[in-house]
């Protein structure tokens, strides 16, 4: 798998005063860029991103062109594409919320839904397993996933066995 985790997050971009009164959007794109390895303790990756994090918001004012181009990456469109899925959380102090918006023409509802379930699942198994390797972790939830296939899996068998033992049969002599 690969180790090297690239994402990007949206900042308000607001962190001189005389701005923060100033209507007007000043949104800004800033790139997290993480390394993730197999052995590390969830803890320590969760330190590890909270530390890209801060070096990134504060440099958040380069313009996220300017920062593509002095980089030399080349983007596929010139063109800002709509995220195909958005994810928010929000700390409230007592619980996390979070928004998914998604583009239903790529994606279908039920799709999203299951998608929403293992994101809970696996952040409620950092959690619990934080001082655990993240190799550990994801066999875990590997495991937990084979263990709902094969109860699906044993499930329909079952459903279409009383099916088919249920249908009465006609029997005939000759």
């Amino acid at each position: 798998g690969k180790t090297d985790i690239q994402i990007g997050t949206d900042v308000a971009n607001r962190t001189m005063p005389e701005i923060e009164s100033i209507i007007g959007l000043f949104m800004n794109q800033v790139p997290l860029r993480t390394q993730v390895e197999p052995s590390q303790s969830i803890q320590q990756l969760v330190t590890n991103v909270g530390k890209t994090i801060v070096d990134a918001f504060e440099n958040q004012e380069v313009p996220f062109e300017q920062l593509v181009s002095s980089l030399g990456v080349e983007r596929v469109n010139s063109v800002t594409a709509r995220l195909p899925l958005n994810v928010s959380l929000k700390d409230t102090g007592e619980v996390v919320r979070g928004k998914l918006v998604y583009d239903a023409t790529l994606f279908e509802h039920g799709t999203v839904e299951r998608m929403l379930a293992r994101y809970h699942e696996i952040l409620g198994c950092m959690a619990e397993k934080s001082s655990q390797s993240l190799q550990s972790v994801c066999e875990a939830l590997l495991d937990q996933e084979l263990e709902r296939e094969n109860l699906a899996r044993q499930t329909l068998r079952d459903d279409k066995l009383k099916s088919f033992q249920s249908k009465p049969r006609r029997r005939t002599q000759l």
